[in-house]
């Protein structure tokens, strides 16, 4: 599986967005520059499509609204209610959420 996620940096406030085959060591390489915590990601079967849909969010802006948009409550709080901790993430097994 392919992930394209977004993450949210809550000192400067500012959205990463990314894709890679390993979400969760991804997160914890995200952290170890600077906390971040996550508040989206997509799963893709096809490496492809993953990084057609970053590509699509880093350099259209009409597909990064429409993101936004539909994630205005998680933007709001920073470790609130709807958004995935990094250091929790390593404990789920994202397999069982995306079977194959």
């Amino acid at each position: 599986m392919y992930y394209v996620y977004v993450l949210k940096y809550p000192k400067t406030n500012k959205l990463y967005y990314g894709y890679t085959s390993d979400i969760q060591r991804r997160i914890i390489e995200h952290n170890k520059a600077q906390a971040c915590e996550l508040i989206y990601f997509e799963a893709y079967k096809s490496e492809l499509d993953a990084r057609k849909r970053e590509k699509r969010l880093k350099h259209y802006a009409q597909a990064l609204t429409a993101l936004k948009i539909r994630l205005t409550e998680s933007l709001k709080y920073s470790l609130g209610v709807g958004l995935v901790r990094a250091d929790n993430l390593c404990r789920l097994r994202l397999h069982k959420l995306c079977p194959h």
